[in-house]
């Protein structure tokens, strides 16, 4: 009983940190991107999260299915992780990652 405890705890937190990225992601866009790019930006990114998604689930599954359900937990912790390094890397190495330049429409007459 106390595992099932900690499991639901952890699937708490990991909710938590679903819908801060998504605000995150949401308010860099509204920040950095220019409206008439808005939309494509947002498809974009919302393709890759939902075929990471389908991926993921169709790996966990596949995992619990043929091994067991903590082989399925831990492939879940790895991406986890190796998805925590990544923004770790971009943080470190590209500080000015999320800078992008303004459009400078230019007409001559």
């Amino acid at each position: 009983m106390p595992l099932l405890k900690i499991a639901i705890l952890l699937h708490f937190f990991m909710g938590l940190g679903n819908n801060s990225a998504r605000i995150l992601t949401r308010t860099i866009f509204m920040e950095k991107i220019p409206n008439e790019y808005m939309g494509r930006a947002t498809t974009v990114t919302n393709i890759y999260s939902r075929l990471m998604i389908i991926s993921m689930l169709s790996l966990v599954g596949w995992a619990i299915e043929t091994g067991s359900v903590g082989l399925g937990y831990f492939i879940n912790g790895l991406h986890f992780v190796i998805a925590f390094a990544g923004v770790l890397i971009v943080m470190f190495l590209k500080k000015n990652f999320f800078d992008v330049p303004h459009l400078v429409t230019e007409v001559r007459i």
